[in-house]
């Protein structure tokens, strides 16, 4: 968002009474509507700069301003230039401190009270109850906003980022002011008030205490020092984050000697398994030619048994008394050789 010109006009110089004294003749306490959020814009810069742009019906607009504050260690503390750097980052469940643009003058009977817009809580960004800023405080404010959420949130400078709302209190020492000529009290005098070395006396005569802490502090002086200011939910998460690194990288190391392992029981398994082929092939073919050295054994055999067996039974035959008239029996004759025979028999004797 640009800067208003309006923004830019230098600071209007306005009377101490009228921190001290209500200008308002009404002077009734309760909260300040749009009118008079200008009115006392007139009378005490209660906003400074304002433009009647950003008055809502009872509050005020309030922007990103320049200065905010990183912590990564306790007690260290790192200060940055929004308008500089254009816009800031809040990581996840992160922390940061921002003061806004507007300057607040609030008057000793009055008291504000400021939350960041609905807008940015819709956002995920959270301020949580809006402080109470305490009567007389005049200055910069700033808070710590948290981002809550799981994603990066963005902030950039002048973004519309809070409301402040105004309201009046009690009247400030009724029983002070009366005794004194008002229009006669110097400004040596109210300087002396506010550090509280003249008693202000209230109602009944009993003491108003007047704020006189911080005026215009530095923005680091906010800060508790040696002191963690950083998102315990962070550091959580970071934590988290880091274990779920290392979980990953356990797991992939794990994976890693998983596969070798796979890798390596397949690499068994295949070897067991071809060489367990390779043996059965090996052992399958010794068989085949052992049936067929076998095979052949039996053949042989058999030709041995059928030869002995012939040579039995040439012997069983020579050896018989009946064997000639069976083999004469079983042989038969021929023809001539019996033609043979009968001359032999007919021939005469010499």
């Amino acid at each position: 968002m640009r800067i208003p010109d309006s923004y830019r006009r230098p600071k209007p110089k306005v009377s101490d009474r009228d921190f001290w004294i209500d200008p308002d003749p009404r002077r009734e306490p309760g909260l300040l509507l749009s009118d008079r959020i200008l009115f006392y814009c007139q009378k005490v810069n209660l906003v400074y700069p304002h433009d009647p742009l950003f008055v809502e019906p009872a509050t005020y607009k309030l922007h990103a301003g320049r200065e905010y504050l990183i912590s990564d260690r306790p007690g260290q503390v790192e200060s940055r230039d929004l308008e500089t750097d254009g816009r800031v980052v809040i990581p996840p469940n992160g922390l940061i401190y921002i003061r806004f643009f507007e300057e607040v003058n609030i008057p000793h009977y009055m008291i504000a009270r400021f939350n960041l817009r609905v807008t940015q809580v819709y956002r995920g960004l959270l301020l949580g109850t809006g402080p109470q800023v305490d009567p007389g405080f005049r200055g910069y404010l700033g808070c710590p906003i948290h981002n809550f959420t799981d994603e990066e949130k963005t902030i950039h400078f002048f973004d519309l980022l809070g409301t402040i709302d105004f309201e009046k209190t009690t009247p400030l020492g009724e029983t002070f002011f009366p005794t004194r000529e008002v229009n006669e009290i110097t400004a040596e005098e109210y300087a002396a008030m506010r550090a509280d070395i003249t008693p202000v006396g209230g109602i009944g005569g009993l003491p108003c205490k007047i704020f006189n802490k911080r005026i215009d502090a530095d923005f680091r002086s906010y800060l508790p020092g040696a002191e963690s200011v950083r998102s315990s939910v962070h550091a959580l998460h970071e934590r988290v984050r880091a274990a779920q690194d290392e979980i990953r990288e356990q797991a992939a190391t794990i994976q890693f000697y998983r596969r070798i392992a796979i890798g390596g029981l397949i690499a068994i398994l295949l070897t067991v398994l071809f060489g367990g082929i390779r043996l059965y092939t090996d052992f399958k073919g010794d068989i085949a030619a052992r049936y067929m050295d076998l095979k052949g054994d039996i053949v042989e055999l058999n030709k041995s048994v059928g030869r002995l067996e012939g040579t039995k039974e040439d012997k069983h035959r020579t050896s018989s008394p009946l064997g000639g008239e069976r083999l004469q029996e079983k042989t038969p004759v021929s023809t001539e050789e019996e033609s043979g025979a009968a001359q032999v028999e007919s021939k005469p004797a010499k």
